[in-house]
């Protein structure tokens, strides 16, 4: 998993950043079909079987960023920031 949410708000200090918490995401957009943070327990179904299915249409790779934390979260709760 990727630096939590919580992580993310309180230090910019952080291995896996190397300018913000969107760098990878940016670079790895630019390599694959689809790069998505999941953060959202309440999407995040929907963003996992989009991508899946642009992976398996394209046969190219895709990306997910998992924040630690959010498994902790309640299913359809989406974390205030």
């Amino acid at each position: 998993g990727a630096p939590g949410l919580n992580e993310r708000k309180s230090s910019s200090l952080l291995h896996h950043a190397v300018r913000d918490h969107h760098t990878q995401l940016h670079i790895y957009e630019k390599v694959t079909i689809a790069a998505e943070i999941l953060e959202d327990p309440g999407i995040i179904p929907r963003q996992i079987d989009e991508s899946l299915d642009l992976c398996q249409r394209y046969k190219r790779p895709i990306y997910f960023e998992l924040p630690r934390d959010v498994v902790e979260l309640p299913k359809g709760c989406q974390e205030k920031r």
